[in-house]
């Protein structure tokens, strides 16, 4: 079912630029960070360098922690306070089977902040790199 079937509208979301997913599964598409570059939204326009900032945060904390211990190492501990990516539910995107996806979960989050230490420890501290994981 289409969002404007849902809605019982004629609107063409099209006409204004705006995406219409099916509302009952996921689309598979995902947000491309790298069109914030160019992107001409005003919404939108300093929203690459807030993101990097945030990514800046976790890099300075995997630069003090010395292990992948939770128990152990508060700070990479801390990293997964600032790792929490929930899905907004309805907007459907992504590879989840049903509308309500979990975005990052605690496996992935913990996958993939382990990669993102050992990157770190290589000496790579681009925020840009978590884009690309």
């Amino acid at each position: 079912m289409l969002l404007t079937e849902y809605l019982n509208t004629d609107i063409d979301f099209g006409k204004y630029g705006v995406f219409e997913p099916v509302i009952d599964r996921d689309s598979h598409f995902f947000i491309n960070l790298q069109r914030l570059r160019q992107t001409e939204v005003p919404e939108f326009r300093d929203s690459l360098h807030l993101i990097n900032a945030h990514f800046e945060r976790i890099i300075k904390l995997l630069l003090k922690a010395e292990a992948k211990d939770c128990k152990r190492d508060n700070f990479y501990k801390n990293t997964f306070i600032y790792f929490k990516f929930n899905e907004v539910n309805g907007i459907c995107l992504g590879f989840s089977k049903s509308i309500s996806g979990n975005g990052f979960g605690p496996k992935l989050s913990a996958e993939v902040l382990s990669n993102a230490f050992d990157i770190v420890k290589a000496g790579i501290e681009d925020p840009e790199f978590f884009q690309l994981m």
